[in-house]
């Protein structure tokens, strides 16, 4: 497979064919010329070649092939003749109208000695060459059109002859034979990444920490795939997707707004649950919300690939590419990268089974320490105060009795500081809306560049319902999303105060202030989330400099 030998078979195969057809001018060259096919395999490079080979035998200046994807639409646009900065400035691919469309139709090979004479003739975009003479014809592996070989402008001003239709026509067949083995072999080659970023994956993932293992599956993907980007995005609700790791170029931060599902790109792949690919997202109506939110360029083919179990979806694998008409993303490459992103949930989601599992675990071991510490310390520590106070005031007043007193003193404060731990312990892993509070002012603090001071008054674990705490995290992600992204600030304020009928989350900032011009996109959701709770969400400059974010809500 994939040998010279393999190609010069296919040459003499081809040069009895034209030998008994006859009418070729020079079966010896056409024979040269699949000879000197490239053996290393590559598709891309083999698919090049061909052209130039097409259009040296045939004395053209300008060649191309148009490949087809699995549903008969072009997918990528090889062209020789025509230096980079042209191909450049013509712009998107073409979308195989007007007389690229007309090999469909046409029983054979169509020859023309003036192509903007024929009445399926559209017209040139800006920049394009004129041409003169044209030669078109299809290019069938295994019996289906794999594409259509274009030549045009015979050297000399002369239109092409019977003899180079005949020569074009026994070089494609002979063309046939070497895409299919460079296929074939990319194919196998492909599978064998695919399958070996699956089995890193799967082995990896045992006992890693989630977000490595997020980034692992995004660089893996980008790698294998020759992507310039790829984006892990998981849905934190139906609603919303949260960008969670970027590999490769973007101007993302983790302070990021999240991306609506509904009416989006990535909202018909999850529920399809199957991979979307775009030739080039410049020609959509609008950009794709999860390229936007990482920062990425609108154009440029893209491929949305869900992350789904048994249980339902996942989230998403983002891949993006910046080249247009790039045969980055070939029709098997799209099955085996699904295949990868369904391995990859899989593995993810028993990645986050044992996280849970050894969570659990340690919060097993903390209520005990907490319990110990409780049950045994504190009353031991108790118990040694009330001795020693006794014994001071049964003493004679002096620097002794002194010591004694101040020793019961600290007595005190340390056990009022184990209290503090056994609070921190026992609710580190639980659904306390207090360690939430902490725990995501805490993620946010190597974002932020300081970390924010914390207030919480009033009984809030106890006061607001387990809807109502989803709220006050995610709004309150979201001021602290908005600080990050637009404040500059140097410290920040979060407090968090409930009363017997309303909960409000108030955080100040020392930062530039309120934008005259801002997206509301983010405030529009904690708007609505209050105005859902009968409450509402003001924001005001503070003096001297600085933003107050003010969500107050009505309590269930």
């Amino acid at each position: 497979m994939g040998s010279l030998d393999d190609t010069r078979a296919c040459g003499r195969r081809v040069l009895q064919s034209v030998t008994m057809d006859g009418g070729a001018t020079d079966p010896r060259a056409l024979v040269d010329a699949l000879i000197a096919m490239p053996v290393d395999l590559d598709l891309h490079t083999t698919l090049v070649r061909i052209v130039e080979a097409a259009t040296s035998l045939t004395d053209a200046s300008y060649g191309a092939l148009g490949v087809l994807d699995r549903d008969g639409e072009l997918a990528d646009f090889i062209t020789v003749g025509v230096d980079d900065e042209t191909r450049s400035s013509i712009g998107p691919l073409p979308r195989g109208h007007g007389l690229l469309a007309l090999l469909h139709l046409a029983p054979g090979p169509v020859r023309l000695d003036q192509l903007s004479a024929h009445q399926d003739f559209v017209g040139y975009p800006v920049h394009h060459p004129e041409m003169t003479s044209f030669l078109g014809l299809e290019v069938r592996v295994h019996g289906q059109v794999f594409g259509n070989l274009y030549i045009t402008d015979k050297r000399g001003g002369q239109p092409f002859t019977v003899d180079d239709e005949r020569m074009l026509q026994a070089f494609a067949t002979g063309a046939g034979f070497v895409i299919e083995n460079a296929r074939f072999y990319e194919l196998s080659e492909a599978r064998a990444r695919w399958l070996e970023a699956s089995a890193a994956i799967t082995r990896s993932l045992v006992g890693q920490d989630l977000a490595l293992a997020f980034q692992q599956v995004a660089d893996l993907a980008r790698e294998v795939s020759g992507a310039t980007t790829a984006c892990l995005a998981l849905l934190v609700d139906d609603e919303t997707l949260e960008v969670r790791v970027v590999s490769g170029p973007s101007n993302w931060s983790r302070g990021s707004e999240p991306v609506l599902v509904a009416g989006s790109i990535a909202g018909v792949a999850l529920r399809s649950r199957e991979a979307l690919v775009i030739p080039d997202v410049a020609e959509h109506d609008a950009v794709p919300r999860l390229l936007h939110a990482i920062g990425r360029p609108a154009t440029g083919p893209a491929a949305f690939l869900p992350l789904w179990t048994p249980e339902g979806n996942a989230g998403l694998l983002l891949l993006a590419w910046d080249r247009v008409g790039s045969a980055s993303f070939n029709s098997f490459d799209l099955d085996l990268a699904s295949g990868f992103a369904e391995q990859a949930a899989l593995a993810l989601e028993v990645s986050r089974v044992r996280s849970a599992d050894e969570r659990r675990s340690l919060s097993e071991d903390r209520d005990r320490i907490a319990r110990d510490l409780h049950d045994v310390v504190i009353q031991r520590l108790f118990a040694i105060g009330m001795q020693l106070d006794h014994a001071a005031t049964v003493m004679d007043p002096g620097p002794l009795a002194d010591l004694m007193s101040n020793a019961v003193d600290e007595l005190d404060v340390s056990i009022k500081d184990i209290r503090t731990s056994i609070f921190k312990l026992q609710n580190a892993e639980s659904g306390s809306l207090r360690a939430g509070v902490l725990k995501l002012v805490e993620e946010y603090t190597p974002i932020l560049g300081f970390a924010p001071s914390v207030v919480v008054r009033g009984p809030i674990d106890q006061s607001a319902s387990a809807s109502c705490r989803g709220d006050v995290l995610a709004v309150l992600r979201e001021a602290l999303s908005n600080i990050a992204r637009h404040a500059k600030a140097s410290s920040a304020e979060v407090s968090v105060e409930v009363t017997a009928t309303h909960l409000r989350v108030v955080v100040c900032d020392d930062g530039c202030g309120l934008p005259d011009e801002r997206s509301e996109s983010g405030l529009s959701n904690a708007r609505e989330r209050a105005q859902a709770r009968h409450g509402e969400l003001q924001l005001s400059r503070v003096q001297p400099s600085g933003t107050r974010f003010d969500w107050v809500v009505t309590l269930d």
